[in-house]
């Protein structure tokens, strides 16, 4: 099988135009599609022109996929199919087999199934493979081993994933155990449950158009269904082809009891051998990191790495962790700011790239952005600490020529303003605006250090209406757990309380790590029957020995409410719905058993509202024993909005018109009650995000008239007001710069 020339592209398509017209002829059976495609190149004739014009249609797989009209097709099996018998005249604009394999050697992160760690029941495979293999050929009986498909069991990581099965056909090959296709063919698709019962059209189209590779299908659809007679049905189908595939099932990670399951129903029809694949760690994750900056010629010291694992840890908070394609996308971040530094580009223009080019306040904080964390913003004081994990302190020297050791000053763009680090200096006055949480967290601290050890500690930052927290321990004499609830509305500065609380417990030697994790209850939830579990235990262990905070416990609960507004069917929404609730049980239950085990060496802060924060505890009641502390923030009010928005202009160093002031404290004076105490109001979420949103209408509005995108016009700031509410309480992912912040 032959791969395009992807150095050919700059070659004139217009014979393009002739070649894809025929995609434009409302086919929407993929079967006409392949015959007008063959008969178009048969009727035009062996000609250069010709063979360039199939060259681009390959090229252009994006547009075959939405010209058919067939979404359910994929455009890349598409793609496979007619790379499969190229006319003569395409053999020019293909590559070689050795450049095909070349390909295929950069996209995998190791090239030896022997380097591979946290996949011990793959590796084992492998080394069974490679001692049965002889004995498989003299026999003849290869076709034993062969026929046996596999299931993989593996967390939602296209990467690795490829990775795994490129060393399975490897493996295969190398042993002469099979023949595939040269160059290597590899395809992965998703078998969706056909609602007719009929085998999935994709499933079906690859089947009856390609064969003699690895066919990995991803079943996660049928969990919970593979009983029936459709899913029999799709196992028949594929097991008619067994000759001509390695057939790969692949589901997410799940727990044992599930995968057993699963495992039974695909044993009724074929040879089944069940592979468990370990979500990744953190310092596995740092390790392939480190190893990959080494490959690239930037090695990085261990401050640089911590960076990189912060920034990981960023990544995996929005539940979208990609594996090998996120850890290369950072560490390529990395190189490139690094040789910013090499390039002497902040010579002459230092203001301009005093956000990137010196060293941060502290790591995790990326100093000279326009937006700052709202709980922080009435802070005025610009002091700086030294930075921690830096042997020279206040080293901000340009990188010296030629050196390509990748330091934490080099990548101080790479984390966003809300990360906190293991050497963050413990301070409450960060908190500026939440006395009362100085207050609460100060007593807690003291608690816990051994100051309190009467019983007055055990209400410690708890008023009236807050006394189901009672704490059943004498908590000053001992060794956790330290485990507290935030209570409060959004946007009051649970976040900023929690990071600053991670440094305190660091500095007192209760968290080994002490990093920040910040994670939606949400985000523990699995898609299907048994993923839940697994999912919760891989943040959790990502955590250990740092601080957890679970914000928005009513996150699903809320998107069911959602649903039902929706007019969706109402059995639908109450299948949904419970569902939804056994997830969470599964979850919260999972996190309880961790905070048995690891009561000295996790902390986790759960934060929500009061209604949230007791809905819990009544639903596991075991939590109030495990969590001992509370502290509540108490919502601003309209002046305290107001000056906090004024505030980030002076701590941004953006001006304000003559009428700015006036013009921010009416409009939050004015605001109806009703607003103020509705749940999705963000407190002051609400003020950064309109912030933010005044100075976008600033910017566009200076580029436009040619006047300074330096000074926010009140009519900038009441422009930015009547943007989407939704937008302005929403709780956004920080930037980053990478280069040049302009501030």
């Amino acid at each position: 099988m032959c791969t395009a020339d992807p150095n050919a592209e700059d070659r004139n398509d217009k014979d393009f135009q002739d070649v894809s017209s025929i995609l434009a002829a409302g086919f929407t059976d993929t079967d006409e599609v392949m015959e007008a495609l063959k008969k178009k190149i048969s009727d035009a004739g062996a000609t250069a022109e010709d063979g360039h014009s199939w060259f681009t249609l390959l090229h252009n797989t994006k547009v075959i996929a939405r010209q058919i009209n067939a979404s359910e097709i994929s455009a890349a099996i598409l793609v496979q199919v007619l790379l499969a018998d190229p006319p003569e005249c395409v053999r020019p604009f293909m590559v070689s087999e050795k450049e095909a394999e070349k390909k295929k050697n950069a996209a995998m992160f190791v090239k030896d199934a022997d380097e591979l760690a946290e996949a011990d029941e793959f590796v084992d495979f492998v080394h069974e493979v490679r001692a049965v293999a002889p004995i498989l050929r003299e026999t003849g009986t290869e076709h034993t081993l062969t026929s046996q498909a596999l299931l993989f069991s593996v967390e939602q990581n296209e990467s690795a994933v490829m990775t795994y099965l490129y060393l399975l056909h490897d493996l295969y090959n190398s042993e002469k155990l099979v023949s595939f296709r040269n160059p290597p063919d590899i395809i992965a698709i998703s078998a969706d449950m056909a609602m007719d019962g009929s085998v999935p059209s994709v499933t079906n189209f690859t089947l009856n158009n390609v064969s003699d590779m690895v066919l990995c299908i991803d079943i996660s659809a049928w969990i919970g269904k593979m009983d029936t007679v459709e899913f029999e049905a799709l196992l028949m189908k594929l097991y008619d082809r067994i000759n001509d595939f390695v057939f790969v099932f692949r589901v997410p990670c799940l727990e044992n009891t599930v995968l057993e399951k699963i495992a039974e129903q695909i044993q009724d029809i074929f040879s089944l051998r069940v592979i468990r694949f370990i979500p990744w760690s953190a310092s596995y994750i740092c390790d392939i990191a480190d190893k990959y900056l080494e490959s690239c010629g930037f090695p990085a010291d261990a401050d640089a790495l911590e960076a990189f694992r912060i920034r990981m840890n960023e990544e995996k908070e929005d539940g979208r962790f990609y594996g090998y394609s996120t850890i290369q996308k950072i560490c390529d971040e990395m190189i490139y700011l690094k040789q910013l530094q090499m390039a002497d580009m902040h010579s002459g223009d230092e203001d301009r790239s005093e956000a990137v080019l010196s060293v941060p306040e502290h790591i995790g904080r990326q100093s000279g952005s326009k937006t700052e964390n709202a709980s922080n913003a009435e802070d005025k004081s610009g002091k700086t600490d030294d930075m921690p994990g830096n042997a020279a302190g206040k080293d901000t020297g340009k990188a010296a020529a030629g050196d390509r050791r990748i330091s934490l000053s080099d990548v101080s763009g790479l984390i966003n303003g809300t990360s906190f680090s293991a050497g963050d200096k413990a301070d409450l006055n960060t908190l500026i605006g939440r006395s009362s949480v100085r207050e609460q967290l100060q007593k807690i601290i003291k608690s816990i250090s051994g100051g309190l050890n009467d019983k007055s500690a055990e209400t410690a930052g708890q008023d009236k209406d807050h006394t189901f927290f009672e704490s059943p321990f004498d908590i000053g004499e001992v060794n956790g757990p330290y485990n507290m609830f935030f209570i409060g509305e959004p946007g009051t500065g649970k976040s900023s309380a929690a990071g600053v609380l991670t440094a305190f417990l660091k500095e007192m030697n209760i968290l080994y790590d002490g990093h920040f994790h910040e994670h939606h209850l949400e985000d523990f939830l699995g898609d299907c029957e048994g993923e839940t579990t697994p999912r919760t235990l891989s943040i959790l262990r990502d955590a250990y020995g740092s601080l957890l905070l679970i914000d928005e416990l009513n996150g699903p609960m809320e998107n069911m409410i959602q649903m039902e507004d929706d007019d969706v069917d109402e059995d639908i929404a109450r299948m949904e719905q419970l569902t939804t609730e056994n997830f969470t049980a599964d979850a919260i239950n999972t996190i309880i058993s961790q905070l048995r085990i690891h009561r000295d060496d996790l902390v986790v802060v759960f934060s929500g509202r009061e209604k949230d924060i007791r809905k819990l505890c009544a639903d596991h009641p075991e939590l109030e024993k495990l969590v001992p502390y509370s502290v509540v923030f108490e919502k601003y009010t309209q002046d305290e909005l107001a000056q906090i928005f004024m505030n980030m202009l002076e701590r941004n160093q953006i001006s304000g018109s003559p009428d700015l002031e006036k013009t921010v404290f009416s409009y939050f004076r004015n605001l109806p009650e009703k607003i103020m105490q509705d749940d999705s109001f963000s407190n002051a979420r609400f003020v950064s995000n309109l912030f933010e949103h005044a100075v976008s209408k600033a910017d566009i509005r200076s580029a436009m008239d040619g006047t300074s995108g330096d000074v926010i016009l009140a009519s900038d700031f009441l422009l930015a007001a009547k943007d989407s509410s939704v937008d302005l309480n929403r709780k956004k992912k920080a930037n980053r710069t990478i280069g040049f912040a302009i501030s």
